[in-house]
């Protein structure tokens, strides 16, 4: 591989440098933990001095921003994609990525250059945020159902390995922190546990200052029962005694469920905006 025609990657310590660039992803909460140093990551920009352009890459996630325009930075992130990321994806098991982007100028260069190999697909998304002075329906713990219990997710309840599906809950802790520890060290999680499985999760993400987001998943046979609304409350409050303020939710256009849970819970529609997915 030459490694000349890949983008400039900066250091650590370089990353303030691309904040005007991500400027208006302020909804994406993950740029703002990448540049603050919470989230590891890497960013790719067209020139180290005076960035215009810059892409960050954290797990499954990138954000693109800035100017669309120069074909050889676009070129040069086709060959990222191609021959770093898919081969990284690979190894860890994983095939998918989601390329979120602003301005929308970018669709172009993504469908014909950047990612032309690989046949993305464009869908919608939503942002939702949650009203500081939103209350959690009243006596809403009253509305578990009986045989239910809300836990936190901590090292008492990954030391209780009999439960089923508790690999794909530390499957999912992962998904935003480099490590279970890690995310036991810095961000928090409530769970319902069904005699001896686990029925769903509901996990902070891309903790950062006041602010943080929310991923949330509900095991299928234990869909349609309110407990992903139950365990939003339950997270909220928890986070609240931790000293968060901020509250957000980001779910697929298409994902009538999830968004439905997330206006049930309090929350309200923000913004759309389009990502890649392939």
């Amino acid at each position: 591989m030459n490694s000349s025609i890949l983008p400039s990657e900066l250091n650590a310590t370089d990353f303030h440098c691309t904040a005007p660039l991500f400027a208006s992803m302020a909804h994406h909460l993950a740029v703002t933990s990448i540049l603050s140093g919470r989230t590891p990551a890497r960013i790719f920009v067209d020139d180290p001095t005076r960035p215009k352009a810059a892409l960050a890459w954290a797990g499954h996630r990138f954000h693109l921003a800035g100017s669309p325009d120069n074909c050889e930075f676009n070129a040069a992130l086709a060959c990222l994609f191609t021959e770093e990321v898919v081969a990284h994806h690979h190894a860890a098991g994983a095939s998918v990525f989601i390329v979120c982007y602003e301005p929308a100028g970018w669709s172009s260069p993504i469908e014909t250059t950047i990612l032309r190999d690989l046949q993305p697909e464009q869908y919608g998304r939503r942002y939702y945020a949650l009203p500081a002075e939103t209350a959690p329906a009243d006596n809403w713990k009253a509305l578990l159902p009986a045989g239910y219990n809300l836990q936190a997710v901590d090292a008492a309840l990954l030391a209780q390995s009999h439960l089923l599906h508790l690999d794909s809950l530390k499957s999912e802790m992962c998904s935003e922190r480099p490590s279970v520890q890690d995310f036991l060290d810095k961000s928090f999680g409530v769970c319902i546990v069904h005699g001896d499985e686990l029925a769903g999760w509901c996990l902070s993400e891309y903790n950062c200052s006041n602010r943080c987001e929310i991923g949330i998943e509900t095991i299928e046979k234990y869909q349609r029962r309110s407990l992903a609304t139950l365990m939003t409350y339950a997270l909220v409050e928890t986070g609240r005694a931790k000293g968060v303020t901020e509250f957000g939710w980001h779910c697929w256009a298409g994902n009538v469920p999830s968004a439905a849970t997330a206006l049930k819970a309090g929350f309200r529609h923000v913004c759309d905006y389009p990502a890649y997915f392939t």
